[in-house]
């Protein structure tokens, strides 16, 4: 039987999660960046008479929404191999927050971003 194998399996699963979740936001970001080059065909087309003033915003979310996403992937890598050394030492160590706060805050910038980009303010 493997040592703490509750722990080494927590610590997977949770390293899935954020890997699941980095490759969302690279997905969406991607689907972002698409529905750019679908705004900029219809206006070269000339089928609409409004011009689509937010398509650099839509751009620049989705590739905002990859870079963040392969960032996190990344994140999800070192936060797990951190973690696989804290449950492989004897030493009591210490569980910190951070970096989910600042996801989480970042997460919120981007929202807050995206939702100004599809308001128009």
């Amino acid at each position: 039987m493997i040592e703490r194998y509750s722990d080494h399996a927590a610590n997977e699963r949770t390293f899935l999660a954020w890997v699941r979740t980095g490759i969302a936001l690279v997905a969406f970001g991607f689907v972002l960046e698409k529905f750019h080059f679908f705004l900029v065909r219809i206006d070269s087309l000339g089928l609409d008479q409004k011009s689509h003033t937010g398509t650099h915003d839509t751009q620049t979310a989705g590739i905002a929404l990859v870079v963040f996403g392969l960032i996190v992937i990344a994140g999800s890598i070192v936060r797990y191999l951190q973690t696989d050394a804290k449950i492989k030492s004897p030493e009591p160590t210490s569980y910190s927050t951070g970096a989910a706060t600042l996801l989480g805050l970042i997460l919120l910038v981007l929202s807050g971003f995206m939702l100004w980009t599809m308001v128009g303010l």
